[in-house]
């Protein structure tokens, strides 16, 4: 059903296939968090690569914490990085990413 739907999202401007896409999201946003705070790690990371399938500028720092934990430090530090940017770029600038800047930072600290 995913890919039909990736596949048909490529070929349209449908305001009904977003929101198609958005729900895919949402729900695929909540199943990662959950498996995270089951300490279901992989499933999470299963979902969280889901929501950037849909949506490549996905605002889900959480999954560079899985990532770390499941010791991806370079992808941690990645996608914790262009999380932070995200964050910034839609909070213009209100607030620092601290928090993802922070985990980051541990994830690089790792790789040395």
């Amino acid at each position: 059903e995913l890919a039909l739907l990736l596949k048909r999202a490529r070929r349209s401007d449908s305001v009904e296939l977003r929101a198609q896409i958005e729900k895919h999201v949402a729900i695929q946003s909540e199943k990662g968090l959950r498996r995270l705070r089951m300490l279901d790690l992989p499933r999470a990371s299963r979902a969280f690569a889901t929501v950037y399938a849909l949506r490549p500028d996905a605002y889900l720092w959480h999954d560079g914490l899985v990532k770390y934990y499941l010791g991806d430090y370079h992808g941690a530090a990645e996608s914790l990085a262009r999380n932070a940017v995200r964050y910034e770029e839609r909070f213009g600038g209100e607030e620092a990413a601290s928090e993802e800047r922070i985990w980051r930072d541990a994830a690089e600290l790792k790789i040395v």
